[in-house]
């Protein structure tokens, strides 16, 4: 079907394919819009319209345009690839030039920039408008529509890139055109008309694919007629083939993959309660195949899921022990601070802390009745409870049985104390000094600043000593008396300890001292030592005999 121009009445062959929504007329230039993108399927005349798929315009065959342009490095030489620090403007190791100029506002920029810094356009697009006049100059026009498409809408393009795009859709319109009557030439086996055709849309759109592939074919077709089946079958397999590689690789990697992640699940299962070793297969898997499809699982698994198992199966396993261990509350609170400490932020934490201090409190409990019982036990040996109560509060230090026990220890020592007094005032009603002594004594010892334990001692002790050294002295005499000389001696002893200034107890004591000397000396005579100034070594060497004899050592 051909158009007809509304400005000179001239037909217009309207082309099979439609890249843009107008076509130019060849006579007067008029712009004629088009409604749709394909030619109808039923033609007027005698020839017959080739309707191309619309994939043969997609991609130029010369040229493409890559949509996503790498980011390069800010001072790296885009000649030699050096990294320049700083502010330099030349590259150090080959001299080229380290800024570029914005082709919208003409501003100079650092090579690898990202954005302009007089425009603020994006640079990696901007970028790619300078292999717009090399195209252009090389009638490379579908290259040059995939560049501006790939770019994008850029505002302040420069004039000469202005008119790329008008200039562009008209010479890929022209080619379009041409094409399109090089294929109905080549489908009436006009050959050499449908090079014709094709070289004069090659000389519009050098880049157009059609028209380099119509006339690849038209040319085949006059030189090797014969072997066309042969190129086609070549083709197809070539096809095929890369087909099978584009393909086949993934598909295999997938499968490779499938395989691998279907036996690590299977040796993670087969681990049972293990996970620590389920664990160590999926880190296996992540090493293997760190981007595989399943690598995210994997993941979760090791970050996620088998901590939380680890965590479910130690704790189930701790309470097992705990229930195991009953009233052993020592093997309980190692238990806990066991699992505690292996596990920090374990959501059971707080169980296993409420299970340990319920178990401490249980000991100190049980040591506290122990203690009472200790206590009890001891009765009137004050000093060995004061010990008592002083070890268990240093043990207890900053928990609440430390005061329970400070309070029981005062208790415990104002009624001592109380006892102590009273006892001593008794004893001293009844005159029994020594034990009124003893009892005020332990009051003083348990309360050493009362008043009136010290002067209840005091008085006692005023009281009773001249009746003590008058016992004693009696004492003394009897025993000497009797003539059991060891026994005055101590009596003796006793009286001069109550009084040391008493002359009578010193004369005494002496007295004893001497009779006990001379019947040591009347004992060696006996057993026929010599006491002559001779026989003084006698009396040395019989020391030990006489000792023996005597029971007590000779005074010197």
């Amino acid at each position: 079907m051909k158009l007809k121009c509304p400005q000179c009445g001239k037909e217009v062959p309207r082309p099979a394919i439609i890249l843009v929504k107008q076509i130019s007329c060849s006579s007067c230039g008029l712009l004629i819009p088009l409604d749709g993108r394909k030619a109808p399927s039923s033609l007027t005349g005698t020839q017959k319209e080739i309707v191309r798929p619309a994939s043969a315009v997609v991609s130029p065959p010369i040229v493409q345009a890559s949509t996503k342009a790498p980011t390069p490095r800010v001072g790296v030489c885009r000649k030699c690839r050096t990294y320049n620090p700083g502010e330099t403007r030349n590259c150090s190791k080959c001299g080229t030039s380290l800024y570029e100029v914005c082709l919208i506002c003409k501003s100079e920029n650092r090579v690898g920039t990202q954005s302009c810094g007089g425009c603020k356009a994006d640079l990696s697009k901007v970028r790619q408008l300078e292999t717009i006049p090399k195209l252009r100059s090389q009638r490379q026009y579908v290259g040059v529509l995939g560049v501006l498409e790939a770019i994008g809408q850029v505002g302040g393009l420069p004039g000469e890139l202005d008119t790329a795009r008008p200039e562009a859709v008209q010479a890929i319109a022209e080619a379009e055109i041409a094409a399109s009557q090089g294929d109905e030439a080549f489908a009436s086996g006009k050959f050499p008309s449908a090079i014709s055709a094709y070289e004069q849309a090659m000389q519009a759109c050098v880049d157009y694919r059609p028209a380099i592939v119509g006339l690849a074919k038209a040319k085949g077709s006059i030189r090797r007629p014969k072997s066309l089946r042969v190129t086609a079958v070549a083709a197809a397999c070539l096809i095929v083939l890369g087909t099978a590689v584009v393909f086949g690789i993934p598909a295999f990697r997938r499968f490779q993959d499938e395989r691998a992640w279907r036996n690590t699940t299977r040796r993670a299962l087969s681990a049972g309660e293990n996970y620590e070793r389920a664990a160590d297969f999926y880190r296996a898997y992540l090493t293997a195949s760190p981007q595989g499809r399943h690598s995210e699982g994997a993941r979760r698994e090791v970050q996620i899921a088998l901590p939380q198992k680890i965590e479910e199966r130690d704790w189930k396993r701790a309470e097992d022990q705990i229930g195991l261990a009953g009233e052993q509350h020592e093997k309980v609170i190692f238990i806990c601070k066991e699992f505690m400490s292996n596990h920090p932020f374990n959501k059971y934490n707080a169980e296993a802390k409420r299970i340990l201090e319920e178990r401490l409190d249980r000991i100190n409990q049980r040591e506290w009745n122990l203690l009472e019982k200790s206590v009890r036990d001891l009765g009137g040996d004050y000093r060995q409870v004061l010990s008592l109560l002083d070890d268990y509060i240093r043990k207890q230090q900053s928990t609440v049985y430390e005061s329970k026990a400070k309070n029981f220890k005062n208790e415990f020592m104002t009624l001592s104390y109380a006892r102590a007094i009273e006892d001593g005032s008794s004893k001293e009603r009844d005159k029994n000094w020594g034990a009124a002594a003893e009892a005020y004594a332990k009051a003083m010892e348990l309360r050493p600043d009362a008043r009136e334990a010290r002067d209840g001692h005091e008085r006692v002790n005023a009281t009773a000593r001249p009746e003590q050294f008058e016992a004693a002295m009696q004492e003394g005499q009897q025993a000497e008396a009797n003539r059991t000389l060891e026994e005055a001696l101590a009596a003796f002893e006793k009286a001069l300890s109550v009084s040391p200034q008493a002359r009578e107890a010193k004369d005494a004591h002496a007295r004893v001292k001497r009779q006990m000397l001379a019947a040591r000396i009347a004992d060696l005579e006996s057993i026929g030592v010599n006491l002559s100034p001779g026989g003084v070594f006698s009396i040395v060497e019989c020391l030990d005999f006489g000792r023996d004899q005597t029971g007590d050592e000779l005074s010197k």
